[in-house]
């Protein structure tokens, strides 16, 4: 799983300066069912009154989940605020059990997503996001290039690397495929219901083929790390 965690950091332009915190919530979404587990509110919900007290432990584990990997994208250190958010269950009857369990939930999502997702954010901050290569050159369609083309010149007749399978008009019409050109693997895929061949060169990184591709679709962040959690299991099925 941090694998994928790195790619979609990598897909919503992350790592570059302090990261925004649109585009921070996007990824913490992406990743709160990875993080986050059945277990820490598990007793809360079978306790009486139920389901009160799992409902406060369940949104109380919410709460320092974001309160932890929200500052962690920013580059911030995360702020414990449990007193704040459990402000509410203090007064709630009965007393002190629903305080007890909201702080449960803070408490073990905090310093759970603080250990889980610190390495992350410093592996990106020190890789920054290098554009991935080809044999030593950069990846066409990576970079934020306009349109739903992999390759800014995929009307040229087909000299492109990596240009999207169609029409071979300029504008990227066509099956949504990138074109495999001489020596290139073909990876398959579906996304979105649509069969995907991915053109992979000697030497080139699997991840940085998905990535390139997703980006080249001009989706936007949240859409692209959608697309790339999508399709990096079904290329590399044994790394995952």
């Amino acid at each position: 799983m941090m694998l994928v965690w790195m790619f979609l950091l990598a897909a919503v332009g992350l790592g570059e300066g302090e990261r925004l915190a649109g585009e921070c919530g996007n990824v913490c979404n992406e990743m709160m069912l990875d993080v986050l587990t059945a277990s820490i509110c598990a007793e809360a919900k079978r306790t009486t009154p139920i389901p009160k007290l799992g409902s406060f432990c369940s949104m109380a584990m919410e709460r320092g989940y974001r309160d932890a990997c929200l500052a962690l994208c920013m580059d911030r250190k995360p702020t414990y605020d449990i007193a704040q958010a459990c402000r509410t269950a203090a007064i709630e009857l009965p007393r002190p059990t629903v305080r007890t369990w909201c702080e449960h939930g803070y408490r073990e999502a905090f310093y759970k997503t603080s250990k889980d997702l610190v390495g992350l954010f410093l592996h990106e901050r020190n890789a920054g996001t290098k554009a991935p290569t080809r044999n030593g050159a950069p990846v066409p369609g990576h970079g934020g290039g306009g349109g739903r083309a992999a390759s800014g010149d995929a009307g040229s007749g087909g000299s492109g690397s990596s240009g999207h399978s169609g029409s071979g008009s300029g504008s990227g019409g066509g099956s949504g495929s990138n074109g495999a050109r001489g020596g290139d693997m073909s990876l398959s895929a579906v996304y979105q219901g649509s069969a995907v061949a991915l053109a992979q060169a000697e030497g080139e990184d699997v991840e940085d083929v998905v990535v390139a591709y997703c980006r080249g679709l001009g989706l936007g962040g949240a859409d692209t790390a959608k697309c790339i959690r999508a399709i990096l299991p079904q290329v590399m099925p044994g790394e995952l």
